[in-house]
């Protein structure tokens, strides 16, 4: 199980490079996760007025591998 505060993610994971990350890993930023899709795409809970996107993933973002 994971936490709720995406600083709390963030100390779980292990990070991979952009290029190594899966479908299913975490990519993180200040105050906000979503999850790696593969091929250039991510899945994201933008805001509640927008909802959940898929998406073309924003720069910036540390990938997470999270062990289960």
């Amino acid at each position: 199980s994971l936490p709720h505060s995406s600083s709390a993610i963030r100390g779980m994971g292990t990070p991979v490079s952009a290029a190594s990350a899966q479908p299913g890993d975490v990519m993180w930023w200040p105050g906000h996760v979503a999850i790696y899709a593969g091929g250039g795409m991510m899945v994201s809970a933008e805001s509640e007025s927008v909802g959940v996107q898929y998406m073309p993933v924003r720069s910036g973002a540390v990938y997470l591998r999270i062990a289960a």
